[in-house]
């Protein structure tokens, strides 16, 4: 009896683990986005208040996107070529 408990416990926990690796890959995949369209913006900004807000929202994606990496990698939910692959695009 114990070790279908066992069983069914690491088989829920290897669930939830996936779904964790799942959400934090779209996380990533997001916050490269808003990165991107960060910059899209900081290239079209004309004045200063433009500017500022456009630096300010570029930084805070940068940031983000580079949380995002290293919770990953902590979680080792990336592997190599996962990585390398979100880092190309």
């Amino acid at each position: 009896m114990a070790s279908i408990q066992e069983y069914l416990s690491k088989l829920s926990q290897s669930t939830l683990n996936n779904k964790k690796s799942e959400s934090i890959n779209e996380e990533i995949n997001r916050a490269k986005h808003d990165w991107i369209a960060a910059e899209k913006k900081f290239n079209y900004a004309v004045d200063k208040d433009q500017i500022d807000f456009a630096i300010f929202s570029l930084e805070a994606a940068e940031k983000r996107y580079e949380m995002l990496l290293k919770q990953a990698k902590k979680m080792q939910t990336l592997n190599k070529g996962q990585m390398e692959n979100i880092l190309e695009d």
